[in-house]
């Protein structure tokens, strides 16, 4: 255990000297649920309700999309697939006498808790600067159960991720599948819109995919948008899901060790 602090350590420097950087990229990611939170202001008035959703809700949706994102959404596959495999920086891991899912998960996390606390100052000061009510669910079993939806939702993101980077052991650009993935992200994790704003077949596919449970369905637990048994339900698909994604991680990860040459691809 202290051997894993140490490195988590180690890592957190790292990442606190490239922490400017950070900032950029959660700026980034800042823009599209602030102007969706803007333009959402305009549409719902104060006594007015869509779809379940109320202008508090709506608001509170959007501000914690921008923690969702900053916290949930890791990017291992860039360093897995294009500077580990592909550059063959992972002849250096591969001589460590330890994990490589510690290493890429130690080394991922204190970029994921810079810009967290980047997002909840941005969430303190709009919620100040706009008056929004935040709201949350309303016993203390919803948000227990919403807490560890929002674990198995980092832990399937990180598996997810990792599982796209080591396709790069068997292609030779990984690029289109990088952009595929941003692109159904974008689309089906509740970015743009609230999952249940969509019609019932883009939700029904949605759900048979990873990313309402890495994202959407972490905040609307948050929110309080389900009921217990919908919660219980979320969590056993996030389990299943990241039963699948760490027989993938293990077999890709075995296979791949053998075909890597140690010269990158």
């Amino acid at each position: 255990m202290m051997r894993d602090l140490k490195i988590f350590l180690l890592y957190s420097q790292h990442a606190f000297q490239y922490r400017a950087r950070s900032f950029i990229w959660f700026l980034l990611a800042f823009l599209n649920p602030f102007v969706l939170l803007l333009f959402w202001q305009g549409i719902l008035s104060q006594n007015t309700t869509l779809a379940g959703w109320s202008i508090d809700s709506i608001r509170t949706y959007y501000l914690l999309l921008m923690a969702g994102q900053a916290i949930l959404i890791n990017h291992v596959e860039l360093t897995i697939g294009i500077v580990d495999i592909m550059q063959g920086e992972l002849v250096r891991d591969l001589m460590k006498p330890y994990s490589y899912f510690k290493i890429k998960l130690l080394s991922e996390s204190p970029w994921r808790f810079f810009q967290g606390f980047y997002a909840v100052v941005t969430i303190t000061a709009l919620s100040y600067v706009f008056g929004i009510t935040l709201t949350f669910a309303n016993s203390i079993t919803m948000m227990l159960l919403a807490i560890l939806i929002v674990i198995n939702a980092f832990l399937l993101s990180f598996l997810f991720k990792a599982v796209i980077g080591f396709a790069a052991f068997w292609m030779t650009n990984i690029d289109s599948l990088l952009d595929t993935n941003e692109v159904l992200l974008f689309a089906l994790s509740g970015m743009v819109l609230p999952l249940n704003l969509f019609p019932s077949w883009m939700q029904t596919f949605a759900n048979f995919t990873p990313y309402p449970y890495i994202l959407y369905y972490p905040i609307t637990a948050i929110i309080g948008m389900h009921n217990i048994q919908d919660l219980i339900y979320i969590i056993l698909a996030q389990f299943g899901m990241i039963s699948v994604f760490t027989v993938l991680y293990k077999v890709m990860w075995d296979k791949g060790k053998k075909k890597f040459s140690g010269l990158g691809q």
